[in-house]
């Protein structure tokens, strides 16, 4: 078996596995919101990624010898027969092309949630530097915001002291402190990385 063909089966075996959490997903947050709160149910969504790690894993090898009866359960010829009479080349042949498919797909998805990403920060307008490491945008819709991965910013509207009463400031303001805090960025980008290789299985985008 060849790298390619190898691959291409690690990815299939994947998608079966994220398909069951994915299914999963759709009943269990909503069971561990009622029992644990909210926390424990956002939580349970890092079982998809984490499914398909596990998916990718190699397995545990026992090895064995094989002594009396065991050893003379299969007779010498029916090992030395080939399993399989496909060619090798026709087998790799197709391989190559469901791989390029997949990574095109992959790349267009890709592509699109970048442009998606792209299009929300540049509908802010220019950001300025507030107080406490905040920012505020030209904007005013979608607002407040957690923007960004390795340095994330949380971004304010144009009329965010205006609009809001200082309760309601103090509230935003500790959600996205919140948000900051616990990583959330780096959920969504753990999602968009989930979307992208399994760009195929509808699932994974509901």
């Amino acid at each position: 078996m060849d790298a390619t063909t190898e691959w291409l089966q690690m990815l299939w075996v994947a998608t079966l596995a994220v398909a069951v959490a994915a299914i999963v997903l759709l009943v269990l947050p909503q069971l561990l919101r009622r029992r644990f709160g909210a926390g424990v149910a956002y939580a349970a969504w890092w079982l998809l990624p984490a499914t398909w790690i596990a998916s990718v894993l190699p397995a545990r090898v026992i090895e064995y010898e094989a002594t009396g009866p065991l050893s003379q359960a299969l007779p010498l010829q029916a090992i030395a027969h080939p399993i399989s009479t496909v060619p090798i080349a026709a087998t790799s042949d197709h391989s190559i092309g469901w791989l390029a498919a997949w990574l095109l797909g992959a790349m267009w998805m890709a592509w699109r949630l970048w442009r998606q990403q792209r299009r929300f920060e540049m509908a802010l307008g220019e950001l300025q530097p507030l107080r406490d490491g905040l920012w505020q945008a030209q904007a005013r819709h979608g607002l407040p915001a957690l923007l960004g991965v390795v340095r994330a910013r949380i971004v304010l509207p144009s009329d965010f002291d205006q609009r809001y009463n200082d309760d309601e400031r103090s509230l935003m303001l500790a959600h996205e402190h919140l948000h900051r805090r616990r990583g959330d960025h780096l959920a969504n980008l753990a999602a968009a990385i989930v979307r992208c290789v399994f760009w195929f299985n509808p699932l994974v985008h509901v």
